[in-house]
């Protein structure tokens, strides 16, 4: 397993944070199977709306035993979404329910729960600066990037930080504001757990 990759810190929080990638790696390690079905639907496509259940059923394919369940519920109207066309993020909201139900059934068949905790996009907290909503400075871009090398995070996780953080998918995309705070999240990082 590997930090800033398959988990993570988030700031004010002791534990760190499962992410996918580590979810789906205990999966391989351990021989677990996993199998999806959606507890609930919604899709208000006149207003805008959409709401997804799903439950991830988990068994280890090694040793029979009782499937362990884990659930994850999402919906268009959370804040990581308000400023996307709802028409356009069906798929996304689809994606993070599927995460969240892995996410919660790998907590619970390998009992790693007091371990990691999971949704590192519900514990951001947000960091209020000062200045204007002005396009992230060269400065900023080149030790965002600085920052992920050191640490050793790979782009792709960057990317999928900033798509939980500010619904952006690319460093150039962020504002002065939201490169400062990745700026912090990153530099947690460095520092030892």
């Amino acid at each position: 397993m590997v930090t800033g990759q398959d988990y993570g810190m988030v700031a004010g929080y002791h534990k760190p944070t499962l992410l996918k990638p580590g979810a789906e790696k205990l999966c391989q390690f351990l021989q677990i199977s996993v199998q999806y079905s959606v507890v609930k639907r919604l899709e208000d496509w006149d207003n805008g709306l959409f709401h997804f259940e799903i439950s991830a059923h988990l068994s280890r394919t090694s040793e029979p035993g009782p499937t362990v369940n884990g659930f994850g519920s999402c919906n268009s109207k959370e804040h990581q979404f308000q400023k996307q066309h709802p028409f356009s993020i069906v798929n996304t909201v689809l994606k993070m329910v599927k995460k969240r139900a892995l996410i919660d059934g790998v907590l619970n068949i390998t009992a790693t729960s007091a371990l990691f905790t999971q949704d590192i996009e519900d514990f951001v907290r947000p960091v209020t600066f000062k200045g204007g909503d002005v396009p992230i400075t060269k400065e900023q871009l080149k030790k965002v990037h600085q920052l992920a090398k050191e640490v050793k995070i790979k782009p792709e996780v960057v990317t999928e930080l900033m798509k939980l953080l500010f619904n952006v998918d690319h460093s150039t995309k962020l504002s002065k504001k939201q490169a400062s705070q990745l700026i912090h999240e990153l530099l947690i990082f460095q520092k030892p757990y």
